[in-house]
């Protein structure tokens, strides 16, 4: 919705994603160049908000014809972690050239915070641009709820995409080996995820719930086909398919996006997902799973159970590794980070008596 602020002068504040993220009559490619970028956000652009439910490698666009190249101009300055670099490495692959994420290379004299968006034709010639403090992120653009006031406003198109042009002239893409030589990828970005919420303010969190990876109300393991055993029967495609129920108060709040809505989410070990709400007639979906499919949810909870690829996930293993649920943490920024850190959990005694019920019975 576009609001008049001063003389002559018209910006926008309240759904940038749908109004920046469209394409205008005749446009085929988005250039960004930007302070910090989520994966999420580029996949709500590629496919206009409707991501469907699984990504296989050189998947079908939903919107034919366009691609995105955005630069994380604040990598060089700790802006991406090795987690969100491991992400855009296996996205930018896996979307072949519809995705294009880029680095300032050593040519660049310093971080780029800038939010420059063009919209260009066939030709490549700019058509349409917008700049402001909005970053390529979820945040940043509304995706997902209005956690943050951010302004955007239409700029002259030809100026914009000869920044862009010079910016993306001393980039490198995120895939050239030499990355690793001049930027360090800490292992939490600097761009106010979890830690650094909690050190300044323990309380700083808007939400914060509790997953657990078995069946509490039926006081057992998830069976074979539910939950985190999602994948293990004959008609899925990997026995590694899982899935964390959201429960319904949880899937009727804003704590999690929109249905089917990609949001980024960061591990407590640095891992960096692209996850969603999916199925259910809750606004946020009664699953909590990943993109491109629910089997990476999967293969990463049993690495750290280290437990075997598509084998049970059952109580004895959570207990065993000395954690049986997952924190979810919201930030005021709308930043979600997940702990699954067994030294950050105390004993789970529902757990404990589940087993010790179990055994005295046999």
């Amino acid at each position: 919705m576009p609001h008049a602020m001063g003389r002559g002068i018209s910006v926008l504040i309240e759904d940038l994603a749908s109004a920046i993220l469209t394409p205008p009559q005749g446009a085929s490619h988005l250039d960004v160049v930007t302070g910090y970028l989520s994966v999420s956000a580029a996949l709500w652009c590629l496919h206009q908000g409707h991501v469907p439910s699984s990504l296989p490698q050189g998947s079908k666009r939903s919107t034919p014809g366009i691609s995105v190249r955005a630069i994380a101009g604040m990598a060089t300055a700790g802006g991406v972690s090795r987690g969100q670099h491991e992400s855009f490495l296996a996205w930018s692959a896996r979307l072949g050239g519809q995705l294009d994420i880029r680095y300032p290379s050593r040519s660049a004299q310093r971080p780029i915070h800038s939010k420059v968006y063009v919209w260009r034709d066939l030709a490549g010639q700019p058509i349409s641009a917008f700049s402001g403090s909005a970053n390529f992120t979820n945040p940043g653009l509304g995706i997902g709820g209005n956690t943050q006031e951010n302004v955007l406003h239409s700029v002259d198109p030809t100026t914009a995409g000869e920044y862009v042009d010079i910016r993306t002239a001393t980039s490198i893409d995120c895939n050239d080996p030499e990355v690793d030589e001049y930027i360090s990828f800490p292992e939490t970005a600097d761009s106010n995820w979890a830690a650094e919420y909690e050190k300044a303010d323990p309380a700083s969190f808007t939400e914060s719930h509790e997953f657990y990876l078995y069946s509490r109300m039926r006081k057992q393991s998830y069976a074979d086909g539910a939950g985190v055993n999602w994948g293990r029967r004959k008609s899925r495609a990997s026995q590694d398919e899982a899935y964390v129920a959201i429960p319904a108060d949880i899937g009727r709040s804003d704590f999690f996006p929109p249905k089917n809505t990609p949001f980024t989410v960061m591990w407590d070990d640095g891992t960096s997902m692209v996850m969603r709400g999916a199925s259910g007639s809750e606004p946020s979906g009664k699953d909590l799973t990943t993109l491109p499919s629910n089997s990476e949810f999967g293969r990463y909870l049993r690495k750290r159970l280290r437990v075997s690829p598509g084998a049970r996930i059952d109580i004895e293993a959570l207990i065993r590794y000395g954690r049986t649920h997952i924190t979810a943490k919201k930030n005021p920024n709308g930043e979600y980070f997940f702990d699954f850190h067994p030294l950050s959990s105390s004993v789970d005694e529902e757990a404990q008596r589940i087993l010790e019920t179990r055994d005295e019975s046999s």
